[in-house]
Formats: C-alpha cells, structure tokens, sequence
C-alpha cells in the first residue's frame, strides 16, 4: 500500500509550469441604498416638582388627571403620544404618565432612573405592533421601512 502511495504521488508531481497572464477586468461594485436614519431632537427634560431620582419619588405628588385609570389606558395614552409625535423619550414619556395618571404606573428602576411598570408595558406591546424600543437612543419610536416586524428592540 505504500508503494502505490508513493507511486500516485511521483505521478503528479509537478515541475516547471507556466501560468500565463490574464488580464482581469475591473470590478464595479453596484450601489447599495442604505435608508437615511431619522435624527431625532435631543429633549429637554422639565421633571415635574415632585420627582426625587435619588432614591425614589417623593411623597408629596399632584393629583393626577385620570386617578381610576388602568394599565390598558395609559398603554393606550402612550401609543397616542408616539403616533402623533413619531416618537417620544422614556424619561419624558414616564414625567407624562405620572402628570396624567399617578405614580402607580411608574417607578424607579435599579439604576434610579425613571421606568414603566410592567403591566403597562405588557398592555402597550399588545396594541402597538408598529413601534419600537431604540435602546441606544432610549425612545420609543414607530417602525421604519426595513426593519424587522418581529423585532420590538433596535439599537
């Protein structure tokens, strides 16, 4: 066996060759279209009197304009401010939802920063299918042409 390995490969063995010139056309890349991303306004912040992000939220809140609403209606609140606004900051998004609809909504998340409970987040995933989380931007904004429909969260 190995004197036919060894004679298959004296078979091939391979000296002098000659490797003539090709010439190779230049290569044109096509265009590509890379979509123009929305620069959206940095937002000043006016937090409302009572805000504390030290700790928590302060004891002293003003009333708020809907004291009976649920989850379900503040989700349906927030889908309203982005459609008309395009977009909305979490940080002034929470400022609102307390002005509109209490404290219970929104609490301070273990960094200290201002955040939406759950429950409402839930409710607001179910009814707005064409917005998304961009988490380095920290807004929710609507859905633009060729991102993913299945994805909440872009970067």
């Amino acid at each position: 066996m190995a004197d036919d390995k060894q004679k298959s490969e004296e078979e091939f063995e391979v000296t002098d060759i000659e490797i003539p010139n090709i010439e190779v056309p230049d290569l044109v890349m096509p265009e590509i279209k890379i979509p123009e991303l929305k620069q959206y306004p940095p937002v000043e912040l006016k937090p409302l009197p009572h805000m504390d992000f030290n700790n928590s939220f302060s004891s002293t809140p003003q009333p708020p304009k809907w004291p009976n609403a649920t989850a379900k209606d503040v989700a349906a609140w927030m889908k309203q401010q982005v459609d008309a606004n395009d977009y909305t900051y979490q940080d002034q998004i929470v400022y609102d939802i307390i002005g509109e609809f209490g404290e219970k909504f929104t609490h301070a998340n273990e960094n200290g920063n201002p955040a939406i409970n759950k429950d409402v987040l839930d409710a607001f995933r179910k009814i707005s299918p064409d917005i998304v989380w961009s988490r380095g931007e920290r807004l929710l904004r609507k859905r633009e042409a060729g991102e993913d429909p299945k994805k909440r969260q872009v970067d």
